[in-house]
């Protein structure tokens, strides 16, 4: 990935899957009110630092069918209430 402050490489530091009972679990329950409603424990939360700028930030990964179904549903019934 690139980063989205400088473009530089936005290499991976830190990782969690969801549920964890580590030390990462902080890391993992970061992403836990934006995807768990719909993939529940089917996730992963990566920490990532860019090599130039030192930005530091999350992402998630999900299913790619996951996330489109996430993104129709919301679509259609609108943002759950406990998200």
């Amino acid at each position: 990935m690139n980063c989205p402050k400088c473009g530089g490489e936005f290499k991976v530091r830190k990782s969690a899957r969801a549920g964890c009972t580590d030390s990462r679990k902080y890391l993992a329950e970061k992403a836990a009110p934006t995807v768990k409603w719909y993939v529940g424990l089917d996730y992963m939360v990566r920490q990532r630092k860019c090599l130039s700028c030192e930005y530091s930030q999350e992402t998630v990964e999900v299913l790619l069918k996951d996330c489109r179904e996430m993104i129709i549903e919301i679509a259609n019934k609108g943002i759950p209430k406990d998200f």
